[in-house]
């Protein structure tokens, strides 16, 4: 490189620097002051923002007890559903009694209402819209596994649900 190139890359980078740093400094600047007619946030403006939409707040300690308070209701509430059975379910159970056997294989790229519909196919259940109610219900609807499941219609919602979801 020549010096007369050397220079003019020099005057270049000086050039760049002080356009860069005018619109920094003046274009930019007054978005980074901060606005003096924004409220300050203090704890009676973030207790009537939590009135106004319905919220209320908590400590950690009774965030993380309502945390245990929940999972063992939905301990109790999977152990109950297994337990008993609704009328629906009874119905559904022994309708008549012939008991329908099938292998069920659920395939890589089914989705869950593909294999409810095979369900229903191969007479393991009677109705579609209600097994996927139950899925929905118990937020099994996207825990359905691949793999091949031996099933038969004498079975509750909850067994077959049990059954292709782990």
């Amino acid at each position: 490189m020549t010096k007369e190139t050397m220079r003019a890359f020099a005057s270049g980078i000086l050039v760049t620097s002080a356009v860069v740093g005018f619109f920094y400094f003046q274009v930019f600047a007054p978005f980074d002051q901060p606005d003096e007619s924004k409220q300050a946030l203090t704890e009676s403006t973030v207790q009537q923002y939590l009135e106004e939409h319905g919220l209320e707040a908590v400590d950690a300690d009774a965030y993380t007890k309502w945390q245990k308070n929940k999972g063992q209701d939905n301990k109790k509430e999977n152990s109950d559903d297994k337990q008993k059975k609704t009328s629906d379910e009874q119905a559904q159970d022994n309708p008549s009694k012939d008991i329908t056997k099938a292998t069920i294989a659920v395939k890589q790229g089914m989705s869950t209402q593909d294999v409810i519909d095979e369900l229903v196919k191969q007479k393991i259940i009677k109705s579609g819209d209600k097994f996927q109610d139950y899925l929905e219900n118990h937020n099994l609807a996207t825990g359905v596994q691949i793999g091949k499941y031996k099933l038969s219609s004498d079975m509750s919602m909850s067994e077959v649900a049990d059954k292709i979801t782990k």
